[in-house]
């Protein structure tokens, strides 16, 4: 490959890679009877991160159907980064393993 010609494939990923790295920087949004859920563009794609479905299942509502989520007074709730996981009980192989 002549020197052009490395230079026009230089030139070609460099425009590709700028491209992606200045996408578009809206947020994406979308309305529901609960406010607007906003979320964040990842490359091509639309993200909307730890968005609840239901009522968190605690006191009364353990081990209980799921219930639909009540309004809130917040206009818009920001769906930009995962939750915390449930707590989990741990259990130890150990215990429960026989020789």
């Amino acid at each position: 490959m002549g020197c052009v010609g490395f230079q026009f494939m230089v030139t070609l990923f460099s425009m590709a890679h700028a491209k992606w790295l200045y996408a578009e920087t809206s947020e994406p949004k979308f309305q529901t009877i609960y406010g607007t859920v906003v979320g964040q563009k990842i490359m091509n794609s639309d993200v909307f991160l730890g968005v609840p479905f239901a009522e968190p299942p605690v006191g009364e509502l353990r081990f209980k159907a799921p219930e639909p989520m009540k309004k809130s007074k917040q206009k818009q709730f920001l769906a930009k980064a995962k939750k915390p996981d449930c707590m989990q009980s741990v259990i130890s192989a150990s215990k429960h393993v026989s020789n």
